[in-house]
């Protein structure tokens, strides 16, 4: 892991309390930038059963198997994709994931 990735999950666990955020404005926020920056796109695709983005969340072989590990995993994500997000953003991609998809408590 890079010094930027490694410092990127620094910044986030900073700024995220224990849980930042299920309230609705901060979901919504989530599943907008989530839109907005192309997840669920071609990467998850080429990952997922059948080809199916939405199945990605769902695969038998997850590797993300708790809150602290999704906040890792998107924020390898967006440092792989170049997206320009501030922790309070990718916060709210965690949340819409969460809440959508993963249900940790």
């Amino acid at each position: 892991m890079g010094f930027r990735h490694l410092a990127l999950l620094t910044l986030l666990a900073a700024t995220t309390p224990a849980f930042a955020g299920d309230d609705d404005q901060n979901l919504a926020l989530g599943r907008k930038l989530m839109a907005e920056n192309g997840c669920n796109g071609e990467c998850h695709a080429s990952r997922a059963p059948d080809g199916d983005p939405a199945k990605f969340f769902s695969r038998p072989n997850l590797k993300v198997t708790s809150l602290d590990g999704l906040k890792r995993q998107v924020a390898r994500c967006v440092g792989a994709a170049g997206a320009r997000l501030d922790p309070g953003e990718i916060a709210a991609i965690v949340a819409a994931l969460n809440a959508d998809h993963y249900k940790f408590k």
